[in-house]
């Protein structure tokens, strides 16, 4: 069975936070910034 973290936004298959082609600077994008304490409200289906 193969599938991804709900963490991997990038979907290449590795949660980073840190160094080049991270998942924390996408998260940062969506929730509208560079502060890591901004809150996207959404509701999931």
């Amino acid at each position: 069975m193969t599938g991804y973290l709900s963490a991997d936004c990038t979907l290449d298959g590795v949660v980073k936070y840190a160094g080049g082609n991270n998942d924390r600077d996408h998260i940062l994008q969506t929730v509208g910034g560079t502060v890591p304490t901004a809150v996207r409200n959404a509701q999931l289906p």
